[in-house]
């Protein structure tokens, strides 16, 4: 098996990962849905789930997925962030021009400097 090849079909595009949210869910978060699971589930609440999207909402593509259990999940989950976090914006620097001036006070409540008693 060295030398088999894995292909997988796919029906849509995948989501880019630079457009690429990540979401962990907490287990009774999501109902267990889908038609074959539906006829006998119950409506479980799921478990071992997580959720990738697009950032941008209006592109519609979710997907909620479960894995077998929580160290299955924690794998898939650590795997799809690292791919992730390298093309997370980058928060906007804070600008110091856009504080309020500030004055500082001694002991007695006084600006520093002023002559006042």
């Amino acid at each position: 098996m060295r030398n088999e090849r894995h292909s997988y079909q796919v029906y849509r595009q995948p989501i880019p990962v630079q457009d690429l949210v990540l979401e962990d869910l907490q287990d009774g978060d999501v109902k267990m849905g889908g038609s074959f699971r539906g006829a006998f589930g119950n409506s479980d609440k799921a478990k071992n789930i997580f959720r990738v999207r697009f950032r941008d909402s209006s592109s519609g593509q979710s997907h909620t997925l479960q894995a077998n259990d929580i160290f299955h999940k924690q794998q898939w989950f650590n795997c799809i962030q690292a791919a992730v976090v390298p093309f997370q914006p980058c928060p906007v620097p804070f600008e110091m021009k856009d504080l309020p001036e500030l004055s500082e006070e001694g002991e007695e409540n006084q600006p520093f400097g002023s002559n006042a008693k």
